[in-house]
């Protein structure tokens, strides 16, 4: 990949803050399996899909988001493909680029973004505040495909939500994609407008099947 990308806007926005004040109800989480996806992990319910033809420096590329709300949470596991594995500073850029895209989708404050490892592999966690909630992600390159595990939820409540995401994903194996054309994307996404953060970007329509 010639350059890195530019910016990855994925985020998840949160519906309401729940009475009682906690996390996502553990008992009601249940494992998914996507074989397009090339992964299982666990979510609140059974995840909706959701498909986006995204812009890019080329061909469009084709953001696949799988996203499941409980009563005050929004928990996502999105991926995209794109035409070469990035190796380098190209990887550092496009995972930087990811977390800063995910802020600037919900008009985020207090970036915080620190290198890490995850499935072996070079990765990125952040977080930023899109009061009254925070987003809490992570971004890994896995080939020539990124996968964003994302969680939204309030700020007032100590979450364990997103640790349980990250700690059940696991990569299977299933169909290949073949890598999309476009040589350098550079992609700019709109949010899915799951509450009330964001209510002048639309909802992307979900599909069914994994």
């Amino acid at each position: 990949m010639s350059r890195g990308v530019k910016s990855l806007s994925l985020g998840l926005i949160l519906l309401l803050l729940a009475a009682c004040g906690s996390g996502a109800d553990e008992a009601a989480w249940t494992t998914f399996s996507s074989p397009q996806g090339r992964f299982k992990a666990e979510f609140p319910s059974e995840p909706a899909k959701q498909v986006q033809r995204v812009p890019a420096a080329g061909d469009p590329l084709e953001l696949v988001v799988y996203a499941s709300e409980s009563d005050n949470e929004a928990v996502s596991v999105s991926y995209v493909d794109y035409a070469a594995e990035p190796a380098g500073e190209n990887l550092k850029k496009v995972l930087d680029s990811a977390a800063e895209g995910a802020s600037s989708a919900v008009s985020g404050l207090n970036l915080t973004k620190n290198p890490t490892t995850f499935l072996t592999r070079d990765a990125i966690d952040f977080t930023t505040e899109a009061a009254p909630n925070l987003l809490t992600g992570r971004a890994v390159m896995v080939g020539s495909r990124m996968y964003v595990l994302q969680v939204v939820a309030p700020k007032s409540v100590k979450s364990d939500s997103f640790d349980r995401l990250a700690s059940s994903f696991e990569l299977i194996s299933g169909s290949q994609t073949t890598p999309q054309s476009s040589p350098s994307p550079a992609i700019t996404l709109s949010v899915p407008s799951i509450g009330p953060i964001a209510p002048s970007l639309g909802p992307i329509s979900p599909t069914q099947g994994p």
